[in-house]
């Protein structure tokens, strides 16, 4: 192909690469993802510019130059790709700062030695350009450094297309199509580059360069897709640190995997200012500083750890994959204290006297039927009621009357053993049984009443 035929080749691809970007920069596409996209499209750009001067120079010194500055911009578009992947798939946590200036120092030895190959072989040996019109020849073999180079760049793609494809299968539904426009698109680059460098496609375009700048297209559209993605990831996460409930996930092996804003804080109250690693080791040390532990006879309904004066119910939920499979489980930390209190409460008062404190009558038929056995005997079973009630009532009203009746309960409270069972029957009636109790010393209580 003649130098002018490039040109028409290259020409589209840069208006097209430059489009993508402004496009990109106009629609404000993903934050999370924007840096990692100019990134890759700029490398993209610089490498089809670069080529474009290539082609059009006819200065056989600069054409020379610039056969081989074309490298670093390969590198550099390989680690794009690397760096776009794990951020698209959530990953970036595995190129800290440290892994991305280890990654880089291929790409720039690349570059210092592109800038000097003219007086050294690393990159190729035997190197000149024959002809520059009206297309371009270069004769020469690639040097040591230039398969260092080819390797780098295809391990971080073949890392790239495995890590998405690895990913691709445990996304949401919704979210699937997002990834395969940018896992075709990988793929596409991928093979042509093969097909390059193998050199099963012999004309001059660089068929390496169009798979990446085809790759830029498809890898603008999953950004904007991923667009909204990101928004509804974001909102997930907003919405989990926004619960008032405590919550941990938790991964297969049952280690901490995360947890929300009210789990931490959760944790902490409970004593554990580290809720990572073993999830078992987490629940040890909560049972350890609780004062008591109550096993929830409901398998949904968890376990309680009372600790200090608060009551926590951490219960789990299992998470399923698409087959049902078990891959991990969420845990819920509730501070349950109030509510525990209440049901104490309520269930002490299902069998209290609310004017006086005393049992009610449902509870002294169910304590004298339960007392009512030979092993009870003797069972003492006093009952009387209070004289003047009524006129206390009828004449200073019910309110002064309750103050009587609370006088009677402290007295009778105070007179009986601590074996006693003390009951308001109902208006002005009490009843008192007394297990184990000799008619005698029944007789002698009464006189202390």
């Amino acid at each position: 192909m003649t130098n002018i035929q490039v040109t028409m080749v290259y020409g589209p691809m840069l208006v097209m690469v430059i489009s993508l970007m402004v496009l990109a920069a106009i629609k404000h596409i993903g934050k999370n993802l924007a840096f990692n996209f100019f990134f890759y499209a700029f490398m993209v750009l610089c490498w089809l510019f670069n080529e474009l001067t290539y082609f059009n120079t006819q200065d056989i010194q600069l054409a020379r130059f610039l056969y081989d500055m074309k490298l670093p911009f390969v590198a550099f578009t390989a680690l794009g790709v690397l760096m776009y992947v794990l951020r698209f798939y959530g990953l970036e946590g595995y190129y800290s700062g440290p892994v991305v200036a280890c990654l880089s120092v291929c790409p720039l030895m690349t570059t210092l030695l592109a800038v000097t190959s003219s007086s050294h072989e690393l990159i190729r040996t035997g190197f000149s350009i024959v002809l520059t019109s009206p297309f371009h020849i270069a004769a020469g073999s690639r040097g040591p450094w230039f398969w260092v180079h080819a390797g780098y760049c295809y391990v971080l793609i073949l890392i790239s297309l495995f890590a998405a494809l690895a990913k691709h299968g445990s996304l949401p539904r919704h979210f699937k199509l997002t990834s395969w426009v940018l896992i075709t698109g990988m793929s596409i680059s991928l093979v042509l580059n093969c097909m390059d460098v193998l050199g099963l496609i012999n004309i001059t375009v660089d068929f390496a360069l169009v798979g990446v700048t085809v790759c830029t297209a498809f890898m603008y559209a999953a950004t904007r897709q991923n667009q909204g993605m990101d928004f509804i990831n974001r909102a997930r996460v907003g919405v989990f640190n926004d619960l008032a409930d405590g919550m941990l996930i938790l991964d297969y092996d049952r280690n901490v995997r995360g947890f929300n804003d009210a789990g931490r804080r959760s944790m902490v109250d409970c004593g554990l200012d580290d809720a990572t690693g073993s999830f078992d080791q987490v629940l040890h040390t909560a049972a350890m500083a609780a004062h008591t532990v109550e096993v929830s006879d409901d398998v949904e309904g968890g376990t309680d750890y009372y600790i200090e004066e608060r009551a926590y119910n951490i219960r789990e939920k299992p998470i399923r994959d698409n087959r049902q499979r078990v891959i991990g489980a969420f845990v819920i930390v509730l501070d349950v204290t109030d509510n525990r209190k209440l049901i104490r409460q309520l269930e002490k008062d299902a069998g209290m006297d609310a004017r006086t404190g005393l049992h009610n009558r449902m509870h002294m038929d169910a304590m004298l039927r339960q007392l009512d056995s030979p092993e009870h005997y003797p069972l003492a079973v006093i009952s009387g009621d209070m004289n003047g009630l009524k006129q206390v009532n009828d004449t200073y009203g019910h309110q002064q009357g309750d103050v009587l009746l609370r006088l009677g309960a402290d007295i009778l409270a105070s007179v009986c053993p601590p074996s006693a069972s003390i009951g308001r029957m109902g208006g002005d009636e009490f009843l008192v049984l007394i297990p184990y109790y000799t008619e005698a010393n029944a007789q002698a209580l009464e006189q202390d009443f």
